[in-house]
This record gives structure tokens, C-alpha cells and sequence, in this order.
């Protein structure tokens, strides 16, 4: 029982380290579509082109479409149901999230920020998800959370400093997209236990393309796809495919694995490799402040992993024993 379950901890924190390079690009792609679409027009595109790749595993996995759980009292969940919550939640935070470049906010600035949802993933995990309170008992966790918030603090000063805060409006809205990540992460954990990871997603991608698709028709300027270039959409399906699809794919494993906060706590290291691609693209320099930063993230992270191993662990002591 213990080789399985530490077994299943070290694929769920490969899937959240391959997470955390895919996932870095979104900003800087978000920023490049500025000048060609509206928000509403990415968001449904870029969705859209998700939901198209993985809804072929609604059809393959929806044998398991609908799981029953519980002991003497039996309750049946399905996945159609489960999702909506989760869905409703990451359509809001991904339209906060994709507006935010149009009010001003740059592509690092934007990744740095966003790791702030590791303080609302907190308060929602402990208020929501009862097993997540058991990290509350370990110094590990407690230090690794002080150094993860720490180094993104340290950087987030200097960014600030160095380069503004953008419009008022824009890190509002950074601030409130901040916390609809929070509460994905943990909804993820409260509403889509013992479904395949693959389900999960391909059915949440599906609601939530149609959220962004209907608020396009509405808000957007739909008219201007035809008007872009071959470039422009290889760009989009290419952000689609890396940024959502195999991303948030590999971030429900690592939630499911590892927990809400735990998660969310090795994906703060994204925005230290957003800011090298934007070195590579944009020839930005990283300060040594920001490399510290990044240093502090990524050691608070590992701290985070090994207080969830040893609560692992001892719970699977306590099992086995006779």
C-alpha cells in the first residue's frame, strides 16, 4: 500500500512539473493575441479548440459517466452534474483571465499574480475539502507556504517597481481572477473525485466553451476571425492544445494525487519560466531579486510535496495496521 501510494505521488508531481512548462506559455500567448482579437473571440476559440480534441473521451470513458460511492448508504454522481459548479467557476476565471492584458497588465506580471490564488486555494481547501486539514499539523507545510508566498512576494515587489502595476482596473481583475483559481482548484477536488481525469476535463472544457462561445456572440467581435491570418490561428490552436488540453489535463492528475494546495503550490514556479520565455522572446532581464524569488518558490514547493508524502504515508500506516 505504501509503494502505490508514494508511487502515486511522484506521477502526480510529474504531471504537475510537465504542467507547470505548458502552462507558463499562456501568458506570453495571451499578450502576443492582443493586437489581432478581443478577449471574448480567444477565449472562445481557444476553448472551443479544447473541447474539440477532448470530447472524443466522453464517448470512451462514459462507462464511467456516472460512479456510485459510499458504504451502507450508496449515493450515484454524475459527471454532467458534477461538472457544472467547477465549470461555472473556471468560465468566470477565465474571462478575468484573458481580459487582463487588454487593461494593461503584462504577460509576467500577469503570471506572478496569478500565483496568488495559492492563498485563496488555502482558505478554500481548508474550509471545503476536510482531508486538506490534516497539512495544517505538519511544520513542513506551514514553512513551505511561508517560502512559497515569500519568494512570489519578493518578486512581485520588484516587478511592481521596476515595470508598474498597469491600470488600477487591470490588477483588480488580476486580483479577482486570483481567487476563481482558488476556488477551480479546490471545486476540482470537491465535485470531481473518482472520475477519470480525462472525463473530467473533456466535460468541463465542453461547458465551458459554450460559456465563452455564447459571451463572444455577445460581447465580442466575431466578425474579425475571418480578417486574421493562418499565423494567427496556428498560434491559437497551438496555445489551445498545450495551454488547456494537455495542461489541465496533467493539473487534475496533480490535484488528485497531491491535493488542491500542494498543487497549487509547485504550479508558483510557472511564472519564473514565463519570465525566461519572455527573456527569450522579449529579451527581458531577470533581476537577481526575482531569481532569488524563484528560488524561494521552488524550495517552498518541494516543502509542500513532502508534507502531503508524509501524511501519505501515515495514513497508510493507520490502514494496514491489524
Amino acid at each position: 500500500m505504501m509503494k502505490q501510494t508514494e508511487r502515486e505521488t511522484a506521477i502526480s508531481t510529474a504531471c504537475m512539473i510537465t504542467m507547470v512548462f505548458t502552462s507558463a506559455s499562456v501568458p506570453i500567448f495571451l499578450r502576443y493575441f492582443v493586437d489581432y482579437l478581443d478577449p471574448w473571440c480567444v477565449n472562445a476559440v481557444r476553448y472551443s479548440t479544447a473541447a474539440v480534441l477532448l470530447f472524443p473521451f466522453v464517448f470512451i470513458l462514459s462507462r464511467r459517466a456516472t460512479i456510485t460511492t459510499g458504504g451502507d448508504c450508496p449515493t450515484s454522481r454524475n459527471i454532467w452534474r458534477s461538472a457544472i459548479i467547477p465549470s461555472i467557476v473556471n468560465i468566470i476565471g477565465q474571462v478575468g483571465w484573458a481580459l487582463c492584458p487588454y487593461f494593461g497588465v503584462k504577460a509576467a506580471m500577469m503570471s506572478f499574480g496569478s500565483k496568488l490564488s495559492f492563498l485563496f486555494t488555502t482558505l478554500f481547501g481548508f474550509l471545503l475539502v476536510p482531508t486538506e486539514r490534516l497539512l495544517a499539523r505538519k511544520t513542513s507545510f506551514w514553512l513551505g507556504a511561508i517560502i512559497c508566498i515569500a519568494g512570489i512576494t519578493v518578486a512581485s515587489i520588484q516587478k511592481i517597481i521596476s515595470e508598474g502595476v498597469g491600470s488600477t482596473a487591470g490588477m483588480g481583475i488580476l486580483l479577482f481572477t486570483a481567487m476563481m483559481w482558488g476556488a477551480y482548484a479546490v471545486s476540482i477536488r470537491k465535485f470531481l473525485p473518482g472520475f477519470p481525469r480525462r472525463l473530467s476535463f473533456a466535460v468541463v472544457s465542453l461547458y465551458t466553451s459554450i460559456g465563452l462561445v455564447i459571451l463572444m456572440l455577445i460581447f465580442g467581435d466575431y466578425a474579425a476571425l475571418a480578417k486574421i491570418s493562418l499565423k494567427i490561428w496556428l498560434l491559437l490552436i497551438i496555445s489551445a492544445i498545450f495551454g488547456i488540453a494537455i495542461s489541465h489535463i496533467l493539473y487534475y492528475r496533480g490535484i488528485h494525487g497531491l491535493g488542491p494546495i500542494v498543487a497549487n503550490g509547485i504550479s508558483m514556479v510557472t511564472p519564473f519560466l514565463t519570465y525566461f520565455g519572455a527573456l527569450i522572446i522579449l529579451g527581458e532581464q531577470l533581476r537577481p531579486v526575482r531569481l532569488i524569488g524563484g528560488i524561494g518558490v521552488i524550495t517552498g514547493g518541494v516543502l509542500l510535496v513532502l508534507a502531503r508524502t508524509r501524511i501519505e504515508r501515515e495514513e497508510s500506516q493507520t490502514c494496514i495496521r491489524p
